[in-house]
């Protein structure tokens, strides 16, 4: 007997095989020299495969095309820069315009809403720094996830605010998911002008999520100028302005500082060393220590960790500097938090976060912490996870903090690929994946 197809079933087959010849891999430098040739050869759902090495292109434009361009073994194995000069990648397009596995000397320019993942952006080429944000985005919703973006320089020596350093969007909601931003630095000279610097590692006015980074070291800086006597940095690791969630982030170590050169007369305030959140944002499930705000005359240092939030919950605030609220200022409402020195509010408490190790930057919680189960669900925005992609409840309640305590995970020392260890009665086989993507440069 033979089968009988539909005429319309042939037409769908017809359709799916002959998508599928269309999509195509173009391989960089096998088949194209240059990773800006393969991307003007491609159509859309193709993939621009890059293979290892060196690429010295001082621009790469990815306009409106539905592709992937991708390294072929990831960032510590494949690099676009140009010496001293650095390097441009402008893209723009939809989620399914994907830029991922780089490490790109230089920095990226977003429009509309691309997918950046899994790359490394450096503002530093030997001893020399670019003065240019690690990524600027120009309104749309892009995903940028899983990256490292560090040592960037954002400068202005006149009129305006320069932008933030790390990541920069002033119109867009953009998703801000699991990167490390570390060690970048907005600063504004004033000259001929009243100084401001906004956001050292994320600056973001509009909408959006910014959730599971770790956020470190990263600066808002100002000086003034003799005749316009006013210097104001505000959030040294974070500036969000709007209805943003600020969530499961680890921010430590970062800094707010108005610096007075001429006069002690003038008006001088550095504010949210940590976050500083305004217009709606709500801060849950973060980890919040040893930030700090500095001014060099009067009481315009406030808010070392957090200035401002309309709702605090289920984060932790402790170790941080400032003259007016070291860990809190301005902030509506604080729930379920760990604040040192005590804050008002339903489940506030002060204690020993009980880290793995903080001198360390291990901000994980140990057996133990006074942290676990101290947590509520009833806060807005509560996420399904931790910073790290741990289930957000392990036992009985939530956790406060970016990290979810897991006991049947826990385990002492470093794991090597393909360890099998032991945890009470559970033997778990241990595969370690490409870690490049979570690991912290060093300190400047």
């Amino acid at each position: 007997m033979v089968a009988r197809i539909p005429l319309v079933g042939l037409a769908a087959l017809f359709v799916i095989a002959t998508a599928a010849a269309t999509q195509q891999v173009l391989k960089v430098p096998s088949q194209y020299k240059t990773i800006q040739a393969a991307i003007d050869a491609a159509k859309d759902k193709d993939t621009v495969l890059v293979a290892p090495g060196k690429y010295l292109e001082s621009k790469i434009l990815i306009a409106n095309k539905a592709i992937t361009v991708r390294s072929a073994e990831g960032p510590y194995r494949t690099s676009i820069e140009k010496s001293q000069e650095g390097s441009e990648v402008v893209i723009g397009g939809g989620r399914d315009t994907v830029l991922e596995g780089f490490t790109i000397i230089g920095y990226v320019e977003c429009s509309s809403s691309p997918t950046i993942r899994g790359n490394i952006i450096l503002g530093t080429y030997s001893a020399y720094r670019y003065e240019h944000p690690g990524i600027t985005i120009d309104r749309g919703s892009p995903l940028i996830v899983g990256n490292v973006i560090s040592k960037h320089t954002s400068v202005n020596d006149f009129f305006g605010i320069p932008p933030a350093a790390g990541i920069s969007c002033y119109q867009g909601t953009p998703e801000i998911l699991g990167n490390v931003i570390s060690f970048n630095e907005t600063y504004h000279r004033g000259e001929f002008c009243n100084a401001y610097a906004e956001g050292g590692g994320i600056g973001l006015s509009g909408g959006g999520t910014i959730a599971g980074n770790v956020i470190l070291g990263n600066v808002a800086r100002t000086t003034d100028d003799p005749e316009y006597l006013v210097a104001e940095s505000r959030g040294g690791g974070i500036y969000a302005n709007g209805p943003i969630k600020i969530v499961n982030n680890v921010v430590v170590r970062n800094s707010a500082e108005a610096k007075w050169l001429f006069s002690s007369s003038g008006k001088y305030a550095a504010e949210g060393g940590g976050i500083y959140a305004t217009g709606g944002a709500t801060i849950v499930n973060n980890t919040v220590c040893h930030n700090s705000t500095h001014v060099d005359y009067g009481n315009g240092s406030r808010g070392g960790g957090i200035f401002g939030g309309t709702t605090i919950g289920n984060t932790i605030v402790r170790d941080n500097s400032a003259k007016v609220g070291p860990e809190i200022h301005g902030s509506s409402s604080v729930t379920y938090c760990n604040v040192k020195g005590g804050w008002p509010g339903t489940g506030n408490f002060d204690a020993d976060a009980g880290f793995v190790d903080s001198p360390a930057d291990d901000f994980h919680l140990q057996a133990g912490s006074p942290c676990c189960n101290r947590g509520t669900r009833s806060v807005p925005g509560l996420p399904p996870s931790d910073f790290e992609g741990d289930p957000r409840v392990a036992e009985g309640e939530v956790d406060v903090g970016a990290d979810e305590f897991f006991p049947h995970l826990y385990h002492l020392g470093t794991p090597t690929p393909w360890e099998t260890i032991r945890v009470n009665s559970l033997k778990l086989s241990v595969t370690i994946r490409d870690p490049s993507v979570h690991r912290v440069p060093p300190r400047r």
